[in-house]
């Protein structure tokens, strides 16, 4: 879970940066990674 942690940095300075595509990109790639590490999980 550590690794999901760490992504929200590059989200964060994608967001404050302007730059809506890549956090949009960024969070969708967070989401859905955090989905299957859960869904591998249980």
């Amino acid at each position: 879970m550590a690794g999901h942690v760490g992504e929200h940095g590059p989200l964060i300075e994608a967001s404050v940066a302007g730059e809506p595509e890549r956090a949009a990109r960024l969070a969708r790639g967070h989401v859905e990674g955090f989905e299957q590490a859960i869904r591998a999980a249980i």
